[in-house]
């Protein structure tokens, strides 16, 4: 009995669960394991470009259509000549 008991106080914790008594979100974020930095790196990586593809997406979609000129341009050009009078 007393080798079950001593087997079960020398399981490792898990990396995921176990956080310095933190829980949550502020476990992941104020960890120091290198796992988890490391899946957090990866996991920025993947978000920052997730919306790299999206911005190169839209920037493509928006050359399929002709340019027009904005109202702003035309109302600087006009008030912008000199008439000479």
């Amino acid at each position: 009995m007393a080798s079950q008991s001593s087997a079960a106080a020398a399981v490792e914790p898990d990396f995921y669960t176990a956080a310095q008594g933190r829980s949550g979100i502020m476990a992941w974020l104020l960890t120091t394991d290198h796992k988890r930095i490391g899946l957090m790196y990866f996991a920025a990586m993947m978000v920052f470009f997730a919306v790299a593809v999206l911005f190169g997406f839209l920037m493509r979609l928006e050359m399929l259509t002709p340019a027009r000129p904005s109202s702003s341009l035309r109302h600087t050009t006009r008030s912008s000549r000199c008439t000479g009078s």
